[in-house]
């Protein structure tokens, strides 16, 4: 497991735990964003009623029309997906990409397949590699238990090698996605010299 604090709103975490990235909506009734230093993007949901009247959104009339009572309805279909990253990639606009972009898969009452939504996933991956190159790696975790766990205990590598690198002192660490890795410097620093 990876533990990434990312600041939300205004809340604290305790002391010790720190946070170098920030949450920043990407949602459907925004049509620009502004971060301030790294920040993950929390994209669309498909949970809460939007408005689904701006500039940006305007542009992408499949986006737009996917809804229900105006409740985003996500990954429809290919043409779905590819207006779904370029809606991102114009939201990113001039600003540093994300250092990581949060993407929510579809609910079961308008699509009941798994494999359907995958395949229009890959679809989004194209285009936001092909934007975004530096990608490290993406990896699929599934899940298969109705639990609150997060994270599965199976990983299927869909680019890059699986893991992403951090140095700590001398050390280089390989991290995947079941990995623990305090990404505290400091606090990882002492762990490390606790241990040692």
């Amino acid at each position: 497991m990876i533990l990434i604090p990312i600041t939300y709103h205004s809340k604290k975490y305790p002391v010790g735990i720190t946070s170098n990235i920030d949450e920043i909506a990407g949602n459907f009734d925004k049509s620009s964003i502004s971060p301030i230093r790294k920040y993950s993007l929390h994209t669309e949901y498909s949970h809460m009623k939007r408005k689904l009247d701006n500039s940006l959104i305007n542009k992408y009339p499949k986006l737009k029309s996917s809804q229900k009572d105006n409740i985003p309805q996500l990954w429809k279909d290919k043409e779905w997906a590819q207006e779904f990253a370029n809606y991102i990639i114009d939201l990113i606009g001039n600003n540093q990409p994300p250092e990581i972009i949060e993407v929510h898969p579809p609910f079961n009452d308008y699509c009941l397949d798994f494999d359907n939504f995958f395949d229009t996933y890959i679809e989004f991956e194209r285009i936001i590699l092909q934007k975004y190159p530096n990608v490290k790696t993406i990896v699929k975790n599934i899940n298969t238990k109705n639990t609150n766990v997060i994270l599965g205990k199976e990983n299927v590598n869909i680019y890059g090698n699986g893991y992403i690198e951090d140095k700590l002192g001398e050390f280089t660490f390989k991290i995947s996605p079941l990995s623990f890795y305090q990404v505290n410097p400091v606090q990882a620093e002492r762990d490390r010299k606790s241990v040692v």
